[in-house]
């Protein structure tokens, strides 16, 4: 076998295929770990929207009617709040 058959003289001694692989192999790990911090991103903010709608519940129980004009305008915002969540949630796309 030459020289140029085994690689020839730039010094990658036919190693393509294991760099090629190992290449592969970090850009995957890479990509799973910034799935798994979308992942978790994704989850606080849906605990944070459900707070939000808790507490904003809440100080319409203690606000007084339910019939009530604010309640009518809280609603309002809360449904604006969980379209925008939505919305957010699936690319921006909505």
């Amino acid at each position: 076998m030459t020289k140029q058959e085994n690689g020839g003289d730039n010094g990658s001694g036919g190693n393509a295929a294991a760099t090629a692989t190992s290449n592969l192999q970090q850009m995957i790990a890479a990509s799973l770990g910034m799935a798994s911090q979308n992942a978790v991103l994704a989850q606080q903010q849906a605990n944070i929207l459900h707070q939000a709608v808790t507490t904003l519940g809440i100080e319409q129980m203690y606000a007084g009617s339910p019939s009530s004009n604010n309640f009518d305008k809280t609603l309002e915002q809360l449904q604006k709040v969980m379209d925008m969540s939505q919305s957010s949630g699936n690319g921006g796309e909505g």
